[in-house]
C-alpha cells in the first residue's frame, strides 16, 4: 500500500484503530478516461444483502 500511497494513487484517513483508503484521482484526468471503459459493479453491490457477505463469522 505505502507504493501507491507515495505515487499518490491512495489517500488514507486514521480513525481510531481503522484505517480508511479511497482513490485520489481527482487531479488525475487520464484515469477518469480509464474508469469510463470498466463495467460498473454498482448494481450488484446494491442487490446485495449482509448474509451474502459472509464476511464477520
Amino acid at each position: 500500500m505505502w507504493k501507491l500511497k507515495d505515487g499518490g494513487l491512495v489517500k488514507e484517513a486514521k480513525k481510531g484503530q481503522w484505517v480508511y483508503y479511497s482513490l485520489n484521482i481527482d487531479d488525475k484526468t487520464y484515469l477518469h478516461v480509464l474508469f469510463q471503459y470498466l463495467p460498473s459493479q454498482k448494481e450488484k453491490v446494491d442487490h446485495m444483502s449482509y448474509e451474502q457477505l459472509d464476511c464477520c463469522d
